[in-house]
């Protein structure tokens, strides 16, 4: 799945040349997928490596040519920033810099069934055990540091300064609780909206607070 955000990383890169290259890129997809859906119907703890195996097709052995652990399934070991910065640089000067985050966000959302599917499937399968909604929190914040990257490069700077920082926080935070939202009401909500929204939400608690007129006896 391509998308910039970590909570959206259910599958992995695109498929290399060569058949047998493919074949496993496919048997890794498959994992995936096996994983996902039984993690987020009948729990993390509660699914073994058997199952995902028996569901996927393949032996217990393959599964471990592809992953350490059985949590390493959902996740990448590192999120790819190059997508993010990429995202970030086509944003318009005029945009300030949490626009530039929420446009890049928006530009990159799954659209279609088979991916919005999937990251459901994630959403619930984290949510299942304390283990992984851990390793999802570790990813966030290598999401955050991306952002502050992203937001340093769009202002010419080198190096995170304390405005990257905070800007990259506060578009996480928001970002968060957009998909939190979407997931809670099983994806019927729209993403799009949610996020535009709640960045939206933000721009009126940084507004620049409007006199209040006088009391009237």
């Amino acid at each position: 799945m391509e998308c910039v955000l970590p909570w959206a990383s259910v599958s992995g890169p695109p498929a290399p040349d060569g058949r047998r290259e493919r074949k496993k890129t496919r048997t890794r997809d498959d994992l995936v997928a096996a994983a996902t859906e039984l993690f987020a119907s009948n729990g993390y703890d509660a699914t073994s490596i058997e199952e995902i195996t028996d569901r996927a097709d393949v032996s217990p052995r393959t599964f471990f040519r592809y992953f350490a652990a059985k949590e390493d399934v959902l996740f990448p070991e590192h999120l790819d920033a190059e997508r993010l910065l990429s995202a970030m640089a086509d944003q318009p000067s005029s945009s300030n810099d949490l626009e530039a985050i929420r446009d890049a966000c928006l530009a990159q959302l799954p659209y279609d069934d088979a991916t919005v599917r999937r990251v459901l499937l994630l959403k619930k399968a984290i949510r299942s055990t304390p283990a992984l909604e851990g390793r999802d929190l570790a990813l966030q914040h290598e999401f955050c540091d991306h952002l502050a990257v992203a937001v340093a490069l769009r202002n010419g700077l080198e190096q995170p300064d304390d405005h990257s920082h905070m800007v990259a926080a506060l578009a996480q935070a928001v970002i968060r609780l957009a998909f939190e939202r979407w997931a809670d009401t099983d994806g019927r909500e729209d993403l799009d909206t949610l996020l535009r929204h709640r960045f939206e939400l933000v721009g009126q608690i940084l507004a620049p607070a409007r006199p209040r007129p006088p009391n009237r006896r």
